[in-house]
Parts: C-alpha cells; structure tokens; sequence
C-alpha cells in the first residue's frame, strides 16, 4: 500500500493504489494454499483479473491513462523473471541446490 501511494503523486487518482494493493492482497492469499509460483500468481492477477477491468474502464471513462496499469503489471512481472532468474544462476552456480 505504502508503495502504490506514489501512484497518486505521478497519476492523479488513487485507481493504481487498489489496484496494486489488490495484486499483492491476491498473491499473498493463494500463494502457499494454490501454488508456490509467485510469478504465475501475479500473471494470473494482471491478464485474468485486471485486463478485463482496464478494458471496461476504458469504455466506461474513455481515457487511456489506466492502460499505464497495466503496462506497469507487465514490466513488474518481466522484473521479477529476471531478479528470479538470477538468483537461481547465482545459487546453482554456489552449488546450492
């Protein structure tokens, strides 16, 4: 939450602040009871969940500043690919695990 206030600084409306404090409210909730996968998590967030939302609100207000939601899910998610990924290379190359 504390976070996703910036939001409302760079945008103007609190929309990104539910929107990102609901994407960690959803991974926290599912991700020992579902599956360990933090990254599906946050995918199935973003393209199942969210998407829909962007695209009705697109049509509801007819302004496209909440694509931006969006596109700063999937960098987000590109991120954490990435920081995963290294940890991963960095803990098979010490030999662990």
């Amino acid at each position: 939450f504390i976070a996703s206030s910036y939001t409302y600084t760079l945008w103007g409306h609190p929309y990104a602040i539910i929107v990102l404090t609901g994407e960690a409210l959803f991974i926290s909730l599912l991700l020992h009871r579902k599956t360990e996968n933090m990254l599906l998590l946050a995918g199935i967030y973003w393209v199942r969940l969210f998407a829909p939302t962007i695209v009705f609100m697109d049509a509801m207000v007819d302004n496209f500043r909440y694509c931006m939601e969006s596109i700063v899910g999937m960098i987000e998610i590109i991120r954490m690919i990435g920081i995963i990924g290294i940890i991963a290379l960095f803990l098979y190359v010490r030999g662990v695990g």
